[in-house]
């Protein structure tokens, strides 16, 4: 038996509990998911994820379904090995994948300017991974020269060049607005194994995507009038058991605009008091 340190991601609470090595012996690939029951360290009931090494990679409440690499799922495990996170790594900044985030956040069009056609083809792939079945757009690649004659094409689109922004028609999308994505790519950068890094990486952008549409479905079902910020962050601890800050709710809130298009002036008055 090993003993590993758990936090719970509500409270902050940890405990030392025992588990087995035998259970990870067969994690060849991806995270084994843990299940914290209430009452083995607090009240909270919450899933960990830990590698072959039996360290704690992540936690997440239980009512969030995380996704967990299956070392079954031939097409999942050949998908994230087809991923070149060496390269990946070397070359988009933190910076540029964060501006990158925000742009799937709002649902924006991009075009990476890249003059390599094999480094352009592993990124696209690598974004396409990571909002595959959850946030739609097109990200697209092309040489700096056919941007030039072609960038008519491309007004509606964020055009990135490495982190330079040549092109950019929304305030939204702005390298001192992006906290929240910096904080999200930063999880992934300092993570030295590849699966674990996509799997935490994804789960945040699954976490923006289904935190943001069940807002959107709260506010359908309850009407705007009378909404305030608290309501809709005891909503969120409510159904996901997860308490989130002014700032994290500002950024669902950009979601639910710009993403799901529900109408600003309907929520301009809940913005105004974060």
């Amino acid at each position: 038996m090993a003993k590993i340190d758990v936090r719970c991601p509500v409270c902050s609470s940890w405990q030392k509990i025992d588990v087995s090595e035998d259970m990870t012996k067969n994690v060849k690939k991806g995270l084994l998911a843990i299940n914290i029951t209430a009452g083995m360290i607090c009240e909270h009931s919450f899933i960990c994820y830990v590698d072959k090494n039996l360290s704690v990679r992540d936690s997440l409440v239980a009512d969030f379904k995380i996704e967990v690499l299956d070392s079954t799922d031939k097409e999942e495990t050949s998908d994230i090995e087809a991923l070149r996170f060496d390269l990946i790594k070397m070359n988009i900044s933190e910076l540029m994948m964060a501006l990158i985030l925000r742009a799937i956040f709002l649902g924006k069009n991009i075009v990476l300017i890249y003059d390599d056609p094999f480094l352009a083809e592993h990124i696209i792939n690598f974004f396409n991974y990571l909002k595959k079945d959850l946030f739609e757009q097109n990200i697209i690649t092309m040489p700096k020269s056919d941007y030039k004659d072609n960038r008519k094409h491309y007004f509606n689109h964020l055009v990135l060049e490495k982190a330079t922004i040549i092109h950019n028609d929304l305030d939204h999308i702005d390298p001192k607005k992006v906290g929240i994505e910096k904080k999200i790519v930063k999880k992934f950068l300092r993570e030295d194994d590849m699966v674990p890094a996509l799997i935490i990486f994804r789960n945040e952008v699954k976490k923006a995507y289904e935190f943001s549409n069940s807002i959107v479905n709260f506010l359908t079902s309850s009407g705007f009038n009378d909404m305030n910020s608290k309501m809709l962050t005891d909503h969120i601890n409510n159904t996901y058991h997860e308490k989130i800050n002014s700032s994290y709710l500002s950024f669902l809130l950009m979601i639910v605009e710009h993403y799901f298009k529900v109408e600003f002036a309907r929520i301009s008055r809940l913005l105004r008091f974060l």
